[in-house]
């Protein structure tokens, strides 16, 4: 670190500057980013938010179906109970939080890695809340640090095949998915799944896995980035529901028109005036959102590690 200056004992450095000037500028991203002029959500879409302002989460929910009504009762409760029973069978706290959603089925969220892989064991569960049978249903995907990825993985190997293999060695291995290109290419790659953040830690830092006696290098799995577009006005700045377009515009020209034959107009992004169909990658709106998006990813991802990290620690 460089000192820059000094004045009446105070100095500042470089390091510090920056490092303060990025905790700012991460906290701003949580909220909204300024972009082309018009605000931009990044993370969670506004109207999740009005519906859970309080349980904002990177975790997906858990989905508690009732056979029987649970009409009597308020989500806060029967929330309550669950945190109770589950202390009295495990002799462990859970940090959760949740709601109702469609169907009047309940939603559960963990607030930290420890009490969400306490959740997908489904073993762990009670049979009953409020006097009636449950059923649970786990989240299909789970979060990105979750996942690995399992580089010079042949393209004959069965994946199925090699997922029992592996299962023998690495206890909490879920699934293995072949990743492809965007012209449905199957690719020497797979995504590994774990319900273990712990395990997906230590691969990382050996920076290898075994399959049967060979080395196979593992990488940091990045989810794909995906932005948001209205598919009414094709905007980036809200949803199709959310759209005040009272007519549908053509992705082509970025025009209202008749639909009746097809757009002869000149090809003209309706977001940046560029020649190019709204959303496409070239965009520098698009490519702006997505280093956004990207930066956040960054710094959510080391910010759950480094809570993981802390509750190892408290653990131990």
């Amino acid at each position: 670190e460089t000192n820059v200056g000094t004045n009446n004992d105070c100095v500042f450095k470089v390091g510090d500057v920056f490092k303060s000037f990025n905790e700012f500028k991460y906290k701003l991203n949580d909220y909204s980013t300024n972009i082309g002029g018009i605000s931009h959500r990044i993370g969670k879409q506004a109207n999740n938010q009005r519906k859970s302002q309080s349980q904002k989460s990177d975790f997906p929910p858990f989905i508690v179906k009732f056979k029987e009504d649970q009409q009597e009762l308020t989500d806060r409760k029967l929330i309550d109970e669950l945190i109770t029973v589950w202390k009295n069978q495990h002799n462990k706290d859970i940090n959760i939080t949740g709601r109702f959603g469609d169907k009047q089925w309940l939603l559960i969220f963990a607030n930290e890695p420890q009490t969400f892989e306490d959740l997908l064991n489904a073993q762990s569960w009670p049979d009953k809340l409020n006097n009636s049978e449950i059923l649970i249903k786990q989240p299909r995907q789970l979060p990105s640090t979750y996942s690995l990825v399992i580089q010079q993985f042949h393209k004959n190997w069965k994946e199925k095949e090699v997922l029992e293999e592996l299962k023998l060695q690495y206890l909490s291995l879920k699934n293995l998915t072949r990743m492809f290109t965007k012209d449905e290419t199957s690719m020497n790659i797979v995504r590994a799944d774990f319900s273990s953040l712990r395990e997906v830690q230590d691969l990382l830092a050996i920076g290898s896995i075994s399959i049967s006696h060979l080395k196979h290098k593992v990488k940091q799995y990045y989810a794909p980035i995906r932005i948001q577009k209205c598919m009414k006005c094709f905007s980036h700045a809200h949803p199709t529901n959310n759209s005040q377009q009272s007519h549908q515009m053509c992705i082509r020209c970025g025009q209202q028109h008749a639909f009746n034959n097809e757009c002869k107009n000149e090809i003209k992004c309706i977001n940046c005036h560029g020649e190019h169909y709204a959303g496409h990658s070239s965009c520098p709106k698009v490519q702006k959102i997505r280093k956004e998006i990207s930066e956040k990813y960054k710094t959510n991802r080391a910010e759950l590690m480094v809570g993981f990290e802390q509750q190892q620690q408290e653990h131990n």
